[in-house]
């Protein structure tokens, strides 16, 4: 098979093997602030973007999905990290089961070419069945498994799956590995807390030992001209908080009566399929009206979404959508309609990247052995990781795909 090497000229030829790292909530500025020492070398090296553009709601299941399916939420279904859905009259809260999807993964779309790939515990990759499940996947999503043991448990994985080679097996060519540590420190401390740093120079030694082993695993098993990439992606950055909203004061019982609300944090959906057609409507409005009364407060129809919103599954998107501008956030508390923030989290993200540049992420692209020209990668569109790791591995796309691969060089 072709290696699909982008922009390297026909007489590199291969199989490429592609380890794709995802650092959850690495805002576009936390690399070079921080100095993590795998992160800026690979920078140096390879290519870097610090404009990487979050879908909306710049939210973590969102944005992984879309990555890895190259479409947008409306399309692949995963709306925000807590949905509901009327028609199966079940509320999802971070789903870990495949079998939502509306769209085909990279790992399926590799499995249907012949590229065999370990998944671990990337958002909505779990529950993993039939013949297009990734080689590898872990049944659900446990939440006491850290960013250590992940790592622990996919070089273990990688180890034990090297000895099937000997029976004729291909290697592993898809790795993707998810990180949480930073996404939770910025939420607990803010997004420019001396523990983010920490929290990135944390995961950043955890990386220089995967990339140890990777490299190692990976001579052992080359032929010439394979090639191997190091592909570090994020989901969104992180805003400073300063003020909480009671989402119970802003609307009142009366207009939240017989209504399904989706919590999120600066993200709420109403579902109003409990009111006949007439009650529906004239609620709808008076929702809308009073919502517009608060500068802090973005809300539509579902039908009718703003430009650069693309979240409206038929079924899962509540028939209004509410979006706090940056910096608010959703809060139980009613003791008023707005309070500052004082204690945590003192971070958070979901905001439209168009009216902060906080939402917006770093990504690195780094080859193994024969360094890429440095280059500033410039914007990024998170729908566009599924054609760039797809032409890396020599494969054709999914068709629903945004086809827009990464030039690296």
């Amino acid at each position: 098979m072709l290696a699909g090497v982008l922009s390297l000229g026909c007489a590199q030829r291969g199989k490429t093997t592609v380890v794709w790292i995802s650092i959850d909530g690495l805002r576009h500025d936390y690399i070079d602030r921080a100095s993590p020492p795998l992160l800026a070398r690979l920078a140096a090296e390879g290519a870097i973007s610090r404009e990487v553009v979050p879908v909306f709601p710049t939210l973590t299941f969102p944005n992984h999905v879309s990555q890895t399916t190259g479409v947008m939420p409306g399309a692949h279904g995963i709306i925000a990290n807590t949905f509901f859905s009327p028609a199966a009259g079940e509320r999802y809260n971070m789903p870990d089961d495949i079998r939502l999807l509306k769209s085909e993964s990279i790992w399926e779309t590799a499995k249907r070419q012949g590229v065999r790939s370990i998944v671990a515990d990337w958002p909505v990759g779990q529950r993993q069945t039939g013949p297009l499940a990734a080689d590898y996947a872990p049944p659900s999503f446990d939440r006491a498994r850290d960013d250590q043991r992940r790592l622990d448990d996919t070089l273990a994985t990688i180890r034990a799956d090297s000895a099937t080679e000997a029976a004729g097996n291909d290697p592993l060519r898809l790795i993707i590995l998810y990180f949480s540590a930073v996404d939770s420190a910025g939420h607990r401390f803010g997004p420019d807390a001396p523990e983010v740093d920490e929290a990135l120079r944390t995961v950043d030694r955890q990386l220089d030992s995967l990339q140890h082993e990777m490299i190692n695993w990976f001579e052992a098993t080359r032929a010439p001209r394979d090639q191997l990439f190091f592909i570090v992606t994020t989901d969104h950055g992180m805003e400073r908080l300063h003020t909480l909203v009671s989402f119970d004061r802003l609307l009142g019982a009366d207009l939240l009566k017989d209504v399904t609300v989706s919590p999120g944090g600066n993200v709420r959906m109403l579902y109003f399929n409990q009111l006949d057609e007439t009650d529906r409507a004239a609620r709808m409005q008076a929702v809308l009206e009073k919502l517009r009364q608060y500068s802090f407060v973005r809300a539509w129809r579902k039908t009718e979404q703003p430009a650069g919103v693309n979240m409206a599954d038929p079924d899962r998107c509540g028939e209004i959508v509410i979006a706090l501008a940056p910096g608010y956030l959703f809060t139980s508390q009613r003791v008023a309609t707005t309070m500052p923030v004082t204690t945590s989290p003192l971070g958070a993200h979901g905001y439209d990247v168009r009216e902060t540049k906080a939402m917006l992420g770093a990504s690195i692209i780094w080859r193994y052995d024969r360094p890429l020209r440095r280059k500033d990668l410039g914007r990024i569109d998170n729908t566009q990781w599924h054609a760039t790791v797809a032409k890396l591995l020599g494969i054709s796309p999914a068709a629903a795909a945004d086809a827009r691969a990464i030039r690296v060089e």
